[in-house]
């Protein structure tokens, strides 16, 4: 079996564009929002119980999450554009340009390249807010089933380092931003 192939098709027909960019961020949300609805022993029985069937519908439903976060993060006007699908600079005329070019005119591995610029793009801008919303979901649960705001020290550690994490992906996703759009102009010709 040709691995290589493999892994090539499932860029090309981004596959894996949903899966890490849609699909995983959907589910962590999708998570944390049946833990503070219900609890995680809960949410564990149902997911050791689910057949092949269902876990398709809850992918489905995972991939309209991840799109519905995507849209909150692209939004100026509610999260001042946290995700970006571009830099702030650039004219999303010229960028959508710049695509239909590159699909009709650049070689196969300058499109596979793009597409993997996407895929990192997308999965670590929606991935960052995905967290971001999850982990601000269970403190706030946390916090009010306890009936306080303060987080014990003894809790901090684990918060602190999925809010590294989080700083980690929304920074990692600007770069990308940028990296992307230069390698996109270098190929433009």
């Amino acid at each position: 079996m040709d691995l290589k192939g493999l892994f090539d098709s499932l860029y090309n027909r981004f596959l894996l564009l949903d899966f890490f960019a849609k699909i995983v961020p959907g589910l962590l949300l999708m998570a944390a929002i049946t833990v503070t609805a219900s609890s995680w022993s809960f949410l564990f029985c149902q997911l050791k119980g689910m057949n092949g069937w269902m876990w398709l519908a809850v992918a489905g439903i995972a991939w309209l999450t991840g799109v519905g976060i995507q849209g909150l993060g692209e939004r100026r006007d509610v999260t001042k554009g946290l995700i970006r699908e571009l830099p702030p600079e650039v004219d999303r005329t010229q960028y959508w340009n710049q695509d239909l070019n590159l699909a009709w005119n650049a070689p196969e591995h300058v499109r596979q390249t793009t597409a993997r610029s996407a895929v990192i793009k997308e999965a670590t801008g929606i991935g960052a807010l995905s967290l971001s919303l999850s982990v601000f979901l269970v403190v706030l649960d946390s916090a009010v089933e306890r009936h306080v705001l303060i987080v014990p020290l003894r809790n901090l550690a684990p918060v602190l380092g999925i809010v590294l994490v989080c700083v980690g992906l929304w920074l990692f996703h600007r770069r990308a931003i940028e990296r992307e759009f230069a390698y996109r102009n270098h190929h433009q010709n």
